[in-house]
């Protein structure tokens, strides 16, 4: 007589357990952004190329330079002409 009220409170804290994990994840997902900048090792043996009187690293096939505390990246496009377009990503740039 009591088996199938067994059953009802098994199968309903087993659907308790899951609607709890489900409400308890976050709404978004979040991804990871890679930050990869020059590390000290590498500032201190290699040789900058000055720009407009900043020193700029070429590192990992990008240029870089210190903007501040921070790291700024610099993109070099070439057009068909022969002509560079320069622009600098990163923060505060």
């Amino acid at each position: 007589m009591n088996r199938p009220l067994v059953r009802f409170s098994k199968v309903f804290a087993s659907l308790s357990v899951v609607a709890g994990v489900c409400l308890s994840a976050p709404p978004e997902a979040s991804a990871q952004e890679v930050v990869v900048q020059p590390d000290d090792a590498f500032i201190a043996t290699a040789e900058p190329v000055y720009y407009n009187g900043v020193a700029h690293y070429w590192y990992r096939n990008h240029w870089y330079y210190r903007n501040g505390r921070s790291w700024a990246a610099v993109n070099v496009n070439f057009t068909a002409g022969g002509t560079a377009n320069v622009s600098a990503v990163g923060p505060n740039s």
